[in-house]
């Protein structure tokens, strides 16, 4: 027969002091491994500095202390421009080695508050806050000089480093890491004449845009239904969207000219009629760079279902799941999802119905002359299958010509866009005739859906 043993009070409370003291030092072990996993994931393996997506994280945390104390933050690219003839000749051991000290020598020539990260193969991106643009001109130069007067390694023959810098001023409204990256390259003047780098300069800021509204009639009474809202350059040879995104393509900044069309069209959309839906359009690359903290901040404060964000098909690459995340993010703020240019990319209409749209919009490629062409119309038929199958609404573009215009009436698609109705109007001109005499049939149905 055995006996049970019950503590007495002063054994329990010790064993009950012991175990508050376990589970304390279980706590600072996690804590302290959850810092380093932090650490691991947002810092460069090869050079020890912040990587991309630390450097997202404290860009964030800059530009909202800015915000706040009314300071600016400069950023800074460094480039080392022979990193790949250095590796060519000496070899890719010697050229990490090199990366890993230029990183050392700049990191010791900044102050505490200062941030250095590692943007691309031989690039490094420092963040200056509460500091001027002349005065961060002053410290990478002094940073480029301290770096070249001597030698980081020892080859033979000696090779020098030649660094190439670009400082910018960033704008309190910057909200995303690519934005920085284009604003210091072209600071840096690389790639560009003068009269280009300053017109895409002044594109990325915003500078010249203008916004046109085309009209979304709905088909059964030609009446208006809402609008896209359009960018245009400055006037000139760069007016055309197609100029001059192929301008800011060719300069390696087209996501934030992009990004600057989109808050154009945005403030714009803001001075509209608030029962008025509106469409504005992003390229998905453009979107899937954007921070979830700021798409959040670009398309607060519409009411819910009255804005439409285009995406457009045929710029899909890779899994559309990828932008899954920001999509739902929009969502949750009420914006509505199209697919836009449907029919034109090398993008399967399948795999894009995967984000599941609100709207498909079908390119007028598939649209023009479709009544006089089977082979459009039999594509067309196909698609309006899916499209009813999965509940999207569908706009046709590029409609001008009424027999065009019929045959989508006889298919079942209710809205359409085009020069039948209108071409692209400047805002002001286009909520005038929106406003003028009694609201066009359709156009109350729509916002009432």
């Amino acid at each position: 027969m055995s006996l049970a043993y019950f503590p007495s009070e002063d054994e329990a409370a010790q064993l009950q002091a012991n175990a508050r003291q376990e589970a304390r030092l279980l706590r600072t072990k996690l804590e302290a491994a959850e810092r380093k996993l932090k650490q691991l994931t947002n810092i460069d393996q090869r050079t020890g500095v912040l990587n991309r997506e630390g450097l997202e994280q404290a860009l964030r945390c800059e530009l909202e202390r800015s915000r706040r104390h009314g300071s600016c933050v400069v950023a800074c690219l460094v480039a080392c421009a022979n990193l790949a003839q250095i590796s060519t000749t000496f070899g890719h051991g010697l050229g990490d080695l090199l990366l890993r000290l230029l990183a050392e020598k700049l990191s010791a020539g900044l102050r505490r508050v200062d941030v250095i990260g590692r943007v691309g193969e031989a690039d490094f991106l420092l963040l200056l806050p509460h500091t001027r643009l002349a005065e961060a001109e002053l410290v990478s130069e002094r940073l480029r000089l301290e770096v070249q007067r001597t030698a980081l390694v020892q080859t033979s023959p000696p090779v020098a480093v030649e660094l190439r810098l670009g400082v910018a001023a960033l704008p309190l409204d910057t909200c995303s890491l690519g934005e920085v990256l284009t604003y210091t390259r072209l600071a840096s003047g690389h790639g560009a004449s003068e009269s280009l780098s300053g017109l895409v300069a002044n594109l990325v800021r915003g500078v010249g845009l203008r916004v046109v509204a085309q009209p979304i009639v709905e088909l059964s009474g030609q009446g208006w239904a809402g609008c896209e809202l359009l960018s245009r350059g400055p006037a000139g040879p760069f007016a055309s969207p197609v100029r001059f995104l192929g301008l800011a393509r060719g300069q390696d900044c087209l996501t934030a000219v992009d990004l600057a069309c989109l808050r154009s069209c945005l403030e714009k959309a803001r001075t509209m009629p608030p029962d008025l839906k509106v469409h504005v359009n992003i390229f998905p690359s453009t979107l899937l760079g954007l921070p979830i903290r700021a798409c959040e901040d670009l398309f607060e404060g519409f009411a819910p279902g009255r804005l439409y964000l285009e995406l457009s098909e045929e710029q899909f690459v890779g899994d559309p799941f990828e932008l899954l995340e920001r999509v739902q993010t929009l969502r949750g703020l009420g914006v509505r999802l199209a697919i836009d240019d449907v029919g034109k990319g090398r993008g399967t209409l399948d795999s894009v119905l995967l984000l599941e749209p609100d709207m498909v919009k079908i390119d007028r490629d598939l649209v023009d002359r479709a009544a006089s062409d089977f082979r459009k119309e039999r594509l067309l038929r196909r698609m309006l299958a899916l499209t009813n199958a999965v509940g999207c609404e569908v706009v046709a573009e590029g409609v001008e010509r009424e027999e065009d215009a019929a045959l989508l009436r006889a298919l079942g698609v209710h809205h359409a866009q085009g020069y039948l109705w209108s071409r692209p109007l400047p805002c002001d001109e286009f909520c005038a005739r929106l406003q003028v005499g009694p609201a066009p049939r359709g156009y109350r149905s729509l916002l009432a859906s």
